[in-house]
């Protein structure tokens, strides 16, 4: 019988004994099962808790940003910040020299196509589950970074032909560089790309327009490279910049998809790029 008390009604000792023995011929139940599980049937179970494991282990991860993540957003931010203050001290020396216009121009161009390729991805990593539409996002900046880029070179021949217009290399080397510029740009702007689809990326396309930018790359080297020292410029370091500079981006652009490790080689590739502004930097005093 169940005694009744102020605070309600207690459990009589009877009832005690057999809710306890209830709860051990339970657990016999299940000692028994465990032990009546085949060993297939135990290995799936573990391998269920595994997976539990692990995705929790991944949600921790994401959660904060990882140490190669934390590197890219602080020297891509560093990079931005570079070419802003290149841009402000070219175009504040325009009226000593047009050249300081050009390499304004230069510093813009890679700020312009470069946010539209880094910003994304610094939100990215910031973000802990990262940014929606980031296929869009990244594809579009790949796209006109890729633009820029080309834009780039023509526009460092034009400083070139503008500092050094007594060592131009004929008609025929116009018309390869400008040319080969325009190929490759009608080509970015081709939907065979497939710029926004991750998954999807067209292989032959790609080496199609990174073979002639490779032409634009040499043909501008050879340029370089042949002025020399001429009136202490310094400017055939410019050659071993841009020779830097696409022996790192083409195996990042034709084998990244493949092997992601082989991104880490757009640092110095970025680094050959403030080496290019720097030397324009470096004529202050001397062109004039």
């Amino acid at each position: 019988m169940k005694k009744k008390s102020k605070k309600g009604y207690k459990l009589s000792e009877e009832t005690k004994e057999k809710l306890r023995m209830q709860e051990e011929a339970r657990k016999k139940e299940e000692e028994e099962t465990k032990k009546n599980l085949s060993k297939k049937e135990f290995r799936k179970i573990e391998k269920i808790e595994k997976k539990k494991n692990k995705k929790s282990k991944d949600i921790s991860k994401d959660e904060k940003i990882s140490i190669p993540k934390a590197i890219e957003t602080i020297f891509s931010m560093v990079y931005l910040g570079f070419l802003i203050i290149c841009i402000w001290k070219f175009f504040g020396l325009v009226k000593t020299s047009k050249v300081f216009l050009l390499f304004g121009c230069l510093a813009t161009i890679l700020a312009f196509g470069d946010s539209f390729h880094l910003i994304p991805r610094i939100i990215n990593n910031l973000k802990t589950k990262g940014i929606k539409y980031k296929e869009f996002w990244f594809g579009l900046g790949t796209q006109i970074s890729s633009i820029t880029m080309t834009w780039f070179y023509l526009l460092l021949y034009i400083t070139y032909k503008k500092l050094f217009p007594e060592n131009l290399m004929g008609l025929g080397f116009d018309l390869a560089i400008y040319i080969t510029v325009g190929l490759r740009i009608i080509i970015c702007l081709l939907p065979q790309n497939n710029w926004y689809t991750e998954s999807n990326k067209n292989t032959k396309i790609s080496v199609i327009r990174n073979l002639i930018f490779l032409v634009t790359g040499i043909l501008e080297i050879i340029l370089f490279a042949r002025i020399g020292n001429k009136f202490g410029y310094g400017l055939w370091k410019m050659a071993i910049a841009i020779g830097i500079s696409f022996a790192c981006y083409l195996p990042v652009s034709l084998g990244a998809k493949k092997y992601p490790k082989l991104g880490i080689l757009m640092i110095p590739k970025t680094l050959c790029y403030m080496w290019m502004l720097y030397m324009g930097l470096d004529l202050i005093g001397k062109v004039g």
